[in-house]
């Protein structure tokens, strides 16, 4: 009886153009370390990897997969300076790799370009100092680099501004509170600055800097304490996703959005694979959230989130790693550099997804047909997950 509905949501969602990408070899580090089964609040571990798969509504609930063809993720060249705990911004059609800790786990100053055009990297003007677990965000014109940690874990309140037109530097006003490892988003008309990690405490920090009056205001605090998070703004919403207490083994799932207008935090569904060291980038409605760690390894996941619709999964990434960043540039997510183990290590790789579902130009559409299908067979919305 079902088995009509199903087959229409297939073919809707074939009719947007996949990209012709090839899937990327482990490269540093190779698999990933076994990892244990979850409890049952936890989303089932990695996807194999074997052939790509979307997942669809199944009629006795949960998810099925149908075959979503070649790989949507690919591989292009490496950075010249391997690293982990970075910043990564896009601006037009060039991504920004930014600071974090080098092979010798040292502080690092160096910002490399990878021109999405070209697929070429260039380095550009060094920071005026070197810092890792920095957090930074963009306006679409210049990039605000905050907080961090120096060579000597001193964590900082720095607030450095890029030109991308001048490649030069300058120094804004510092952030209230100095930290590392939190997270920022850009929703507008101010950056954010949330969580992070200042002498052996996780913070529920949240504070905001205002590019027209060059001042910082303090929010009211995130309902959760965390470090290692990410953030994103999607839906007139700031959200602050995943992240752990300070322990590779202290991960949450905790999605909470803020909101400038009522000046409120509110607590969303939360992430299915709970995680720090993680990224996240808004895109096509949706927000992905990428990568992290935990004492038993490094997560190859790749779950993005729909107001309305929940969690959804998509391909994982080639390369499990934590530390990592991302930006979107056109229907494309960059998942830049990262650790391959567990607590370090470092990668120079560059990946892309281009998601067959939710690019910019045809998401919208493709997911309300879907999901008026699935309603009218009785089937709950598209890809939708169900937990316990």
């Amino acid at each position: 009886m079902r088995a009509a509905p199903i087959a229409l949501i297939v073919a809707v969602i074939l009719l947007v153009p996949a990209a012709h990408a090839q899937i990327i070899s482990p490269g540093e580090g190779g698999q990933s370390p076994p990892r244990p089964a979850p409890s049952p609040s936890l989303v089932p571990g990695p996807v194999e990897r074997g052939t790509p798969t979307l997942p669809l509504p199944s009629p006795q609930g949960g998810t099925a997969t149908a075959d979503a063809g070649p790989s949507l993720w690919a591989s292009h060249a490496r950075m010249a300076v391997s690293r982990s705990e970075l910043a990564v911004v896009a601006v037009g059609t060039t991504v920004y790799a930014i600071a974090g800790l080098d092979a010798s786990g040292r502080a690092m100053a160096t910002l490399e370009a990878y021109d999405t055009v070209s697929g070429e990297w260039e380095t550009r003007a060094q920071l005026p100092e070197g810092v890792h677990h920095p957090a930074a965000a963009t306006d679409g014109e210049l990039v605000y680099v905050m907080g961090g940690f120096s060579g000597f874990g001193v964590p900082s309140s720095s607030l450095f501004i890029y030109d991308p037109d001048s490649d030069s530097w300058s120094r804004g006003p510092g952030m209230p509170t100095g930290r590392g490892g939190l997270a920022a988003a850009f929703d507008g008309s101010r950056v954010y600055a949330l969580g992070g990690a200042a002498y052996g405490r996780a913070l529920d920090t949240a504070e905001a800097y205002d590019p027209v009056s060059r001042e910082w205001e303090r929010l009211p605090p995130m309902p959760t304490a965390r470090d290692h998070l990410a953030a994103a703004s999607l839906d007139g919403r700031v959200h602050a996703i995943g992240g752990r207490n300070l322990l590779l083994s202290a991960n949450t799932g905790a999605h909470e959005a803020y909101d400038a207008a009522t000046g409120e935090w509110a607590e969303l569904e939360a992430l299915p694979t709970p995680r720090g060291g993680l990224a996240a980038v808004s895109i096509g409605g949706s927000v992905f959230v990428l990568g992290g760690e935990h004492t038993y390894g490094t997560f190859d996941e790749n779950e993005h989130y729909v107001p309305g619709a929940g969690w959804l999964e998509a391909e994982p990434m080639p390369t499990a790693r934590h530390g990592l960043g991302a930006a979107a540039v056109g229907e494309r997510i960059y998942t830049i550099a990262g650790g391959v183990e567990p607590g370090g290590g470092v990668s120079g790789l560059a990946e892309s997804y281009r998601d067959p579902v939710h690019v910019p130009e045809f998401g919208a559409a493709v997911v309300a047909m879907a999901a008026a299908t699935a309603a009218a067979a009785g089937l709950g919305a598209l890809t939708r997950r169900e937990y316990a």
